[in-house]
């Protein structure tokens, strides 16, 4: 876990956690929530989350705990919902979604009951739309995706199956899923789809990605997708492609990342600030220019930014 100035160096921010990883990073009343798997953190025991001082990077008194891993975190007001492969969060027992007060750290009693591990999380109103390997919500048949009341935590649209999903992004009335699925209901829709956050019907905007989407940021009418693709629409794009929200057409925009022969190379996380698209994951450059684990790409020209090196980057936080 590091933090960086916008030229790309490090700061001394530094909370020097035990542990494999980090998973999801949340900026939240002045403070970073962060979630991995480790067991200290920022000068103090944190069984898997802790919310982190902004300045010192010091742990603060809140602390839920939870036992398993938490892989996706938004807020609304001073709820942070949380989703993961946990089945007790704060001494409470809650099956792989919950929700902690942002203050006191106490769990509310939102309690959805989702049979298998989250994904990916994202707001919608008055609801939270979720992704996973999961086959069941609140005792309801739901596959890989689901919309869910953020005030009963009942399944409320019927939501057509997409296996397992990875990644989740709202433009307006459009929600956009990325994974490694190949349908969505009864439409074939190859690792990237969108559909409607009225109806939950399945859209005609079908892009096409040759394999897996990890990662997916929506902003600006564009939608730009990360993973393990070589293709889009049947146009080349090494891992990163921006795309068309409302007609799913490619954009020109191609940095065209890569990595070593024989390995899993994919792009596992995105964030935007100030023109900047910030991408994650498993690769070795972005066109001509040596970028390890992680790149600042110009969100309009492709333009690669200065960086330092960086190896098995999996996730950037949004913009904190």
């Amino acid at each position: 876990l590091a933090r960086l100035n916008s030229d790309g160096s490090v700061d001394s921010w530094n909370p020097a956690m035990d542990g494999n990883g980090i998973y999801a990073l949340l900026e939240s009343g002045g403070n970073i929530v962060a979630s991995g798997d480790f067991t200290a953190i920022g000068g103090a025991a944190r069984q898997r989350i802790a919310a982190l001082d902004k300045v010192d990077g010091t742990a603060t008194a809140w602390n839920p705990g939870v036992d398993g891993l938490v892989f996706a975190m938004v807020q609304v007001g001073n709820q942070i919902y949380v989703g993961g492969g946990f089945s007790q969060i704060g001494g409470v027992s809650r099956n792989h979604l919950a929700v902690i007060d942002a203050v006191t750290g106490l769990i509310g009693a939102w309690n959805p009951e989702v049979d298998t591990g989250v994904r990916a999380m994202a707001i919608k109103g008055d609801r939270v739309f979720i992704g996973g390997s999961f086959t069941s919500v609140g005792g309801v048949n739901q596959f890989g995706f689901a919309a869910v009341s953020l005030t009963t935590g009942a399944s409320i649209l019927e939501i057509p199956s997409a296996s397992s999903v990875h990644t989740i992004a709202i433009i307006g009335n459009t929600v956009f899923l990325g994974g490694d699925f190949t349908w969505v209901g009864d439409q074939p829709r190859r690792f990237l789809a969108a559909m409607d956050a009225s109806s939950g019907l399945v859209l005609p905007w079908n892009p096409n990605p040759s394999f897996f989407v990890h990662a997916l940021l929506a902003a600006n009418e564009t939608v730009y997708a990360g993973g393990r693709f070589e293709s889009i629409g049947g146009q080349p794009r090494g891992m990163l492609a921006a795309i068309d929200a409302s007609s799913g057409a490619l954009s020109s925009w191609n940095p065209n990342l890569s990595g070593l022969l024989g390995r899993s190379h994919t792009v596992r996380a995105l964030a935007l600030s100030a023109g900047t698209l910030y991408a994650g994951g498993n690769f070795r450059s972005v066109g001509t220019h040596s970028r390890p684990g992680i790149a600042g790409i110009a969100a309009d020209t492709g333009t690669v930014r200065a960086l330092p090196d960086y190896v098995g980057v999996g996730l950037v936080g949004a913009q904190i």
